[in-house]
């Protein structure tokens, strides 16, 4: 059981690159059209893409740390008594 729990890990974790390697790389071809010929709709899909970009990484950062932390590190023993 833990073997399946360890590849669909490893899995998901691949798939997160994935996804943020092909938001990356739509990121890049807009820029080098927008470089090529400069209007305000290819930079506005330049901008639109680079935000697309960092959410992706952002949620996957977020979600990994998620995934990793220990479910006791955020509890303080003491914290729920008042007073």
């Amino acid at each position: 059981m833990v073997e399946i729990e360890l590849i669909g890990r490893i899995l998901l974790t691949l798939m997160r690159f994935v996804v943020f390697g092909l938001t990356l790389g739509i990121t890049i071809i807009s820029f080098q059209a927008y470089q090529q010929q400069r209007s305000n709709r290819l930079q506005y899909a330049f901008v639109g893409f680079a935000f697309i970009s960092m959410g992706v990484a952002i949620s996957s950062v977020i979600t990994q740390l998620g995934a990793d932390a220990d479910p006791l590190a955020f509890y303080e023993p003491g914290a729920h008594c008042v007073g």
